[in-house]
C-alpha cells in the first residue's frame, strides 16, 4: 500500500514546543442510564456536581463529556458487549500523573461517602495520550484542541490482541498516516487524538495481553453528519487501496458519534423506557 502524508494537516506528536505534554494521562469511561429520570439525575449529578468539582482540582486540565442519543446510536456501529454506552466522559490530568490520578480517585472515594456515586461505568481506564492531528482550519495546536468548543466527537475503541509485532505495527503505522488524516478529511472534523492504555507502559507488562487503544475526533460539524460522511466515503478509501482488513489484530468494541452535552438540555432520551442499548 501506498502511503501518502497530507500536506495540508499539521500533524504533531504529543510532545509541546518545550518538550512537555500538557497532560500526559487521561481517563476515560463509558456509562449509562436507564429511562428518561435516571438520564436526568447522571447528567444532573455530573454537570453540577462532579465537573466543578474535578475541574478544581489542580490535576485536572480538562474534563468533556458527550452523549450516544438515539441518533448518534443509530448512526455508529453496534457495540461490543459491555460497551453500549449512552455517554463518554474523558479527562486530561496533568503531570505528575500519579498524584493527578490519585487525586481524581479520591474525589469519587469522597463523593460515595457523600451519597454523590454515580453509577458503575460500563468502561473505565487510564489512557496515555500518544499523538494529536488538527486540520488547518482550526488555527489551534493539538495541545489546544482540547479546549476548543466542539460539537461532539467521534469515538473509536479498540482492543487490540496483538501490540508487538510486524503486523500489528503496520496496522498502528495505517492508522497514523493513512486511516486517520482521510477520516480528518471528511467534513466536519477539526482534529483528533489518539490513546494507548496506561498499563502497556508498566514495567512489569505482559506483552501477550490484549491492549486497549482509543481515537478521539473533535468535530466542528453535526456528529451525525460526520458519521454518514466517514461510512459514504469507505467505499472510495476501499477502491483507492486506502482501506484494510484488520480484525487480525484488533477488536472493535465502540465506534459512533456522540453529541457535546448543554447543561440543562437532557432531554434525548424523554419518553424512552431507557438509554440506547
Amino acid at each position: 500500500m501506498k502511503i501518502n502524508m497530507r500536506t495540508d494537516y499539521r500533524i504533531v506528536d504529543n510532545l509541546s514546543r518545550d518538550g512537555k505534554l500538557f497532560a500526559p494521562l487521561a481517563h476515560f469511561a463509558l456509562t449509562s442510564a436507564d429511562g428518561a429520570a435516571a438520564h436526568r439525575a447522571h447528567n444532573e449529578l455530573h454537570a453540577l456536581y462532579h465537573w466543578p468539582e474535578l475541574q478544581s482540582q489542580p490535576g485536572v486540565a480538562w474534563g468533556e463529556r458527550w452523549v450516544r442519543d438515539p441518533a448518534c446510536a443509530a448512526a455508529g456501529t453496534k457495540p461490543a458487549e459491555g460497551f453500549d454506552a449512552d455517554y463518554c466522559a474523558m479527562y486530561w490530568l496533568r503531570a505528575p500523573a500519579l498524584a493527578s490520578a490519585q487525586a481524581f480517585e479520591a474525589h469519587f472515594a469522597r463523593a460515595a461517602h457523600l451519597g454523590m456515586a454515580e453509577a458503575p461505568p460500563r468502561f473505565a481506564d487510564y489512557m496515555v495520550p500518544l499523538k494529536g492531528y488538527v486540520r488547518r482550519e482550526p488555527l489551534v495546536s493539538d495541545q489546544a484542541l482540547p479546549f476548543r468548543p466542539n460539537k461532539g466527537i467521534y469515538l473509536i475503541v479498540s482492543r487490540f490482541r496483538r501490540h508487538h509485532d510486524v503486523e500489528s505495527e503496520d496496522v498502528f503505522r495505517w492508522y497514523d498516516q493513512v486511516r486517520i488524516p482521510d477520516m480528518l478529511d471528511c467534513p466536519g472534523a477539526a482534529g483528533a487524538w489518539t490513546f494507548s492504555a496506561r498499563s502497556l507502559y508498566s514495567p512489569t507488562r505482559d506483552l501477550s495481553q490484549p491492549v486497549i487503544r482509543i481515537q478521539l475526533f473533535y468535530l466542528d460539524g453535526d456528529p451525525v453528519a460526520f458519521a454518514d460522511a466517514v461510512r459514504e466515503a469507505e467505499g472510495g478509501w476501499r477502491k483507492a487501496g486506502r482501506s484494510r482488513d484488520t480484525s487480525a489484530v484488533e477488536d472493535l468494541l465502540f465506534a459512533g458519534p456522540l453529541r457535546a452535552i448543554v447543561p440543562w438540555r437532557w432531554s434525548w432520551f424523554d419518553g424512552e423506557t431507557g438509554g440506547a442499548r
